[in-house]
């Protein structure tokens, strides 16, 4: 503290030096510190809400001067002592009398927004259309959420090759089929790697336009080597083009090469007509690199069985693209407090508005 004081004595300012503080008799005869006024800063406040005005975090010593002009209808959140449900007490406006209500704890997703293309393409706008979100507390539905009033976040699809989750699934019937069921598939387009015993390495990817096409990936051992098949349905005849890259094992592009199978066999079973061929690729490779495939099936066993299962049996799948969390917020009523869900949606690489 470095204040100089004065203090008149007989009518004469005598000037002391930088003090701490003046202790002062106080009419109850107990003495108290007086404070240089530099040292103890006060500043005015005016408030509009309920709560706790620290002056010490505002960065004073206390308050001149305080206005308080917060509205009387304003109200508080709680949990109810006897339901044990948080509740919004406030005066009604018309009686003054206290009014409580059962204010939301959590939000769910119901329906998604609609998306007519499926999966969102990278770049397309995420939009709230079709979306349909409840409150709940506790179990207890309170009703659908105005639409107007949720946020979601991010609105744009992106898509992570990292994360792309390639379409999948599985497929059963009553057949006998000589793939032990469910009979995994993929569909396209589809990317895996191969790998072989002297260290080559390399890439293979099918491309098919056509809708319905489906692939099993099989190995099988011929003598000493691993081979990969290819077992391909469709419901229409079609043909996959298969690109092959090649790498040395210091790393360097060795070569690549383009080549086609088409779905050469048909078959009706039920009425129901379904195309099938299989293919040896490259049996100088050993073993696809790809989960979920089925192995020990012996390559000359494969029939339309299974190619009518794949096609219409009872089928699992899962649709390919990068999954996207999008965030939905909600200001409760009452107190205003954001009440957030998530929802997932799948992203795939095409696209470029994102909005075609």
């Amino acid at each position: 503290m470095s204040a100089n004081t004065s203090i008149k004595e007989g009518g004469k300012g005598r000037t002391f030096g930088p003090i701490n503080a003046l202790m002062v008799q106080g009419n109850d005869g107990k003495y108290y510190p007086w404070y240089p006024e530099s040292e103890r800063q006060l500043d005015t406040l005016s408030v509009t809400e309920n709560g706790v005005y620290e002056a010490s975090k505002l960065g004073v010593y206390g308050w001149r001067s305080v206005s308080v002009n917060v509205p009387t209808d304003r109200g508080v959140t709680g949990k109810d002592p006897v339901t044990g449900q948080d509740v919004y007490v406030h005066p009604d406006p018309e009686t003054g009398e206290l009014v409580e209500t059962i204010v939301p704890t959590e939000i769910r997703v119901i329906e998604p927004p609609i998306n007519p293309y499926g999966t969102y393409m990278d770049g397309q706008t995420i939009t709230k259309d079709g979306m349909v979100v409840k409150a709940y507390s506790g179990e207890s539905d309170l009703g659908v959420v105005p639409i107007e009033e949720i946020t979601i976040n991010p609105t744009t699809a992106v898509y992570d090759k990292s994360k792309d989750e390639h379409g999948h699934g599985t497929a059963t019937s009553e057949y006998d089929t000589e793939i032990p069921q469910p009979i995994p598939f993929r569909t396209f387009p589809m990317t895996f790697s191969l790998s072989r015993s002297d260290g080559y390495t390399g890439t293979v990817t099918l491309e098919c336009q056509e809708e319905s096409a489906r692939a099993v990936l099989i190995e099988y051992t011929a003598g000493t080597r691993t081979r990969a098949v290819i077992f391909l349905t469709a419901k229409q005849q079609t043909r996959v083009e298969i690109t092959e890259i090649t790498y040395k094992p210091n790393g360097d592009f060795n070569n690549r090469t383009k080549r086609f199978i088409s779905t050469t066999a048909n078959s009706i079973i039920e009425n129901k007509k379904v195309y099938y061929n299989s293919d040896i690729a490259n049996s100088s490779y050993c073993l696809f690199t790809l989960e979920g495939r089925p192995t020990d099936v012996a390559v000359q066993s494969i029939n339309e069985y299974d190619a009518w299962t794949i096609q219409y049996g009872d089928i699992s799948e899962s649709p390919a693209g990068s999954p996207q969390t999008i965030t939905v917020s909600w200001p409760r009523p009452g107190d205003g407090a954001i009440l957030e869900t998530t929802f997932d949606v799948l992203v795939g690489p095409h696209g470029g508005t994102g909005d075609d």
